[in-house]
């Protein structure tokens, strides 16, 4: 009894029952343990038990079915058919002779129907013995976990690998994975084997159990559950399989999801220097999120999403390459065969389901984003893996030089009164265009500086210029491609530190100095943001205004 007591406090169990109702109920259930060290004895402990304990944990079990003596023999052959082809040979060979025709080979046809009927036979056990096997494991795993199967959803994976003679369906060898989902925590019982043709089960020496507080996302990749910690460094791998379905997952990030009780709060930052923080919305269950608008309306035009227009955005939403391509860019978990089946709107569900659970996920780029915001940045990161680079420069509106910019806005500047001038010294440096309202009644001259820029590695200099040009000009733009901002966006989330997609970063470098921000979208220009209004001194407007004489005006 002592030595028990050790066993039961090691989390280990005695490969032998030695009570007599619970070994009535093992045999009942047709489950016998079998040990595999030292002296096999099947009705008293081990031989060597007692001196390496590390062998007492059970590895292997025999299934005992309901199966005559003849099913038996049926069994055995069906899988190991070799003696049935030898003896098919034999009688073919002797009814040759018997008969001195050939039609004495049909003596051969007895094996033939033999070989049918241990098929069949195989083919009806198998449907009965697969989840009689994966049922042991689940109770087995539950007992070396301390898991009550009557408090957790239970998911049983069976995968079968192997060859299998002619005839037979069921495969050689299965592998059976088990995962227990509670409330506060979820365990998985990976690694048990189950060898049909000899009604073997081979189990794992442990599970592993995880608390939902220490883990951050849970994803599927073929054939393995991946489960990243807290700390956004760590990640565990079960290999569980392939799933026909991703039950199992979304039961886990259900759970993974409710054990949220307040929004976080998370700092994204652009650069050390500059600090903000996002408030996350409350996370909403599964079952109350609404599908996305797919139509626009006129007040919309305004609205933007990485810098690409919602209305556009909404048109390449239903497009059936560019929905295939956010599946892959956001790794969206489920069989390539079960997606490709999946209907347009379908298809949309699973990806904002995706992008649903990367923003609750602290640890996600995309953590507290906007879903729209999610969309249309995963179509820029898209680009050369999963879309053709051409077409995203093209959703963009990407320039391939600066100058091209030039005459959008100086029909824009027209349009508002101004005339443009293009190369302006103001100061030491010059402007990429100038716009010049002269004065009249009741009014003052006004200037707009625009500065052009189309790489975002030139950014840095060009805000420092834009700050010399501020003393010159009433209102000083920026003027870019939304390719120029998503690129702007992308190199901030992967700079060092942040790890954070930050919608806003652009337009707050922006509004520390009073700039404003003009969007070209080929011929057409929107203001994205409002510029200060600064009344330079009369000296600077004059050497601002003196200098239009020896540059060229821009002609439209």
């Amino acid at each position: 009894m002592a030595e028990r007591a050790d066993l039961s406090a090691a989390g280990l169990r005695p490969s032998v029952v030695t009570d007599p109702a619970t070994r009535g109920a093992r045999a009942a259930r047709g489950l016998w343990p079998r040990c595999t060290c030292g002296r096999r004895s099947i009705m008293g402990l081990p031989g060597r038990l007692k001196n390496n304990r590390a062998m007492v944990a059970r590895k292997r079990f025999w299934l005992k079915p309901n199966m005559g003596f003849a099913d038996r023999i049926m069994w055995h052959l069906g899988w190991e058919p070799r003696m049935l082809n030898i003896a098919g040979l034999v009688l073919a060979a002797a009814g040759w002779v018997l008969l001195r025709s050939p039609f004495g080979l049909l003596f051969g046809a007895v094996v033939l129907v033999l070989r049918w009927k241990t098929a069949a036979l195989i083919n009806s056990a198998a449907q009965e013995r697969i989840p009689e096997a994966g049922a042991l494991v689940k109770q087995e795993g539950a007992d070396r976990l301390g898991v009550q199967l009557s408090n957790t959803e239970t998911y049983v994976i069976t995968s079968g690998r192997g060859s299998s003679p002619v005839g037979v369906k069921a495969k050689a060898e299965y592998d059976i994975t088990v995962v227990y989902v509670a409330d506060v925590f979820f365990a998985i019982y990976a690694g048990a084997s189950f060898r049909l043709a000899k009604l073997e089960i081979e189990l794992p020496a442990k599970g592993e159990e995880i608390y939902f507080r220490h883990v951050s996302a849970i994803n599927y990749q073929d054939p393995f559950i991946e489960v990243v910690l807290a700390n956004g460094r760590t990640t565990r791998q079960f290999k569980v399989g392939a799933m026909g379905e991703v039950s199992v997952l979304e039961a886990l990030r259900t759970k993974l999801r409710s054990t949220v009780t307040q929004p976080a709060r998370r700092a994204a930052v652009s650069s050390p220097s500059e600090p903000d923080n996002i408030d996350v919305a409350a996370p909403v269950p599964m079952a109350r999120i609404e599908p996305l608008r797919t139509e626009g309306t006129e007040a919309d035009e305004g609205e933007r999403y990485c810098y690409l227009r919602f209305s556009r955005l909404m048109q390449l939403y239903q497009d059936p390459v560019v929905l295939d391509a956010l599946i892959e860019q956001l790794e969206v978990p489920g069989k390539t065969s079960v997606i490709k089946r999946l209907t347009e709107r379908e298809k949309q569900e699973a990806i904002e389901t995706q992008i649903d659970h990367f923003r609750r996920t602290p640890t996600s780029v995309w953590h507290g984003v906007a879903t729209y915001e999610v969309l249309a940045a995963s179509i820029w990161r898209a680009q050369d893996v999963f879309l053709p680079r051409r077409l995203v420069r093209e959703i963009f509106a990407r320039v391939s030089q600066e100058e091209d910019l030039l005459r959008p806005i100086s029909k824009w500047l027209l349009n508002r009164g101004f005339e443009p001038y293009m190369e302006v010294p103001l100061g030491r440096r010059r402007i990429d265009v100038l716009g010049h309202k002269a004065s009249g009644i009741g009014r003052s001259v006004s200037l707009a500086a625009v500065e052009l820029k189309n790489d975002d590695i030139q950014f840095a200099r060009g805000i420092d210029q834009m700050g010399t040009f501020a003393e010159y000009a009433h209102t000083v733009y920026l003027a870019c491609t939304p390719a120029f901002c998503a690129e702007y966006l992308d190199r901030n989330a992967e700079s060092r530190g942040v790890n954070h997609w930050d919608p806003g970063v652009l337009e707050r470098k922006l509004s520390v100095g009073g700039f404003g921000l003009l969007i070209v979208e080929r011929d057409t220009v929107f203001e994205g943001l409002k510029p200060l209004e600064r009344a330079p001194s009369s000296t600077n407007v004059a050497t601002a205004v003196n200098g239009l004489s020896s540059v060229r005006r821009v002609e439209c």
